[in-house]
């Protein structure tokens, strides 16, 4: 007499897909969400950092032509941290009166930001760091004192050209 067996194995049914597919995402979904903030996180603090570079450079820039005032320096940097966004950052000029240093002199210009005042998620990553960055630039020449030499110069080859037709007939 043959007697049916029952199978041991069933097919799976769709109720157990989907109880699988629900554990495995409550597994993966967490780690997948803390990388994706970190990534952002990341790419946030890329922005400050390159907004304060540009905030130096724009400082940078102001503080070599002759004649600018500390404030138009300061006021030039802050405008950028402003406009991007950047709270509590501070701009450092080295020497402290660009205006009078000598032609040739290099001029720094640092700025800093803390990060946690920053940050999109404070004090989650990246907490307790101060970003900063430096631009120097070298002083530039009194434009005026250069174009005296240019006309010192053209001055010199005019009598120069003068001695010559003077002396060949």
């Amino acid at each position: 007499m043959q007697t049916s067996r029952k199978r041991l194995h069933s097919i799976p049914t769709r109720d157990s897909r989907s109880a699988v597919a629900t554990v495995e995402l409550s597994i993966v979904l967490p780690v997948l969400m803390i990388l994706v903030v970190g990534i952002v996180e990341s790419c946030h603090l890329f922005y400050i950092k390159q907004s304060l570079t540009v905030s130096a450079y724009e400082g940078a820039r102001a503080a070599i032509v002759k004649g600018m005032p500390l404030s138009s320096i300061n006021n030039r940097s802050d405008q950028v941290l402003t406009d991007r966004g950047i709270a509590n950052g501070a701009i450092v000029i080295t020497p402290s009166l660009p205006s009078s240093a000598a032609y040739g002199t290099y001029i720094s210009v640092r700025a800093e930001a803390p990060y946690n005042m920053n940050s999109l998620i404070p004090g989650w990553l990246f907490s307790g760091i101060t970003l900063r960055s430096t631009v120097k630039m070298m002083k530039e020449y009194c434009h005026t004192q250069h174009r005296d030499l240019q006309l010192e110069f053209l001055s010199a080859v005019i009598d120069f050209d003068k001695m010559s037709l003077a002396t060949n007939p």
